[in-house]
């Protein structure tokens, strides 16, 4: 499901259909928009901020998604949508029924596109979901609040890979570095023997 708001977002579309599809009859969120937006740091290359917004899920189902639309509207392209669980509660588990009448977990989601008069901007915040077992087994979202927010812009581009020509012969560092920093990880934990975090 996760994955599914992931390829909805990317691209210039913005499709919120992965995301109605799974809210509750009687859904309310917490808008995207902040109650308090915190310089953290502010110049020519970058600036970044620390939002917190309300956690009154006080939004219906129809202006959560309008909501929604408009906080990601500011990217005119989203190259990066990744939405990650940091933790689920499901609470008591009766011995009668098979799944948690509800369940709450905590996402972790990063958003980094393309916006107006800048190179790239970047969201990363924490939210939690909560979650209702429908009578099909299925659980639908029943409130999402957000925790809080960092936001930055970089008005040219920050970080170039240099893999390659730093390393013109070596495929396999090449290759190592394309996997990702885990796939590296893992590599490099292999041949040492030792855990590297």
């Amino acid at each position: 499901m996760l994955a599914d708001w992931s390829a909805a977002l990317l691209g210039e579309s913005q499709d919120m259909r992965a995301v109605e599809r799974i809210l509750a009859p009687g859904f309310s969120g917490a808008s995207f928009q902040p109650v308090e937006s915190r310089l953290v740091r502010s110049g020519p290359a970058v600036e970044i901020r620390q939002n917190r917004f309300s956690r009154d899920p006080v939004l219906g189902r129809d202006a959560f998604l309008r909501d929604l639309l408009g906080a990601l509207g500011s990217f005119s392209t989203l190259i990066t949508a990744e939405f990650q669980v940091t933790g689920i509660d499901a609470g008591p588990i009766s011995p009668v029924a098979p799944l948690p009448a509800r369940l709450r977990t905590g996402v972790r989601y990063e958003l980094v596109g393309a916006v107006r008069d800048f190179y790239r901007a970047q969201r990363v915040g924490e939210c939690e979901l909560e979650w209702e077992s429908s009578a099909t087994g299925d659980f639908r979202l029943r409130s999402w609040r957000l925790l809080g927010e960092t936001q930055s812009r970089a008005a040219a581009q920050v970080i170039a890979d240099t893999t390659a020509p730093a390393f013109p012969r070596s495929s396999s560092s090449t290759s190592r570095f394309l996997r990702g920093p885990d796939s590296c990880r893992k590599i490099t934990d292999a041949g040492t023997g030792h855990v590297i975090y």
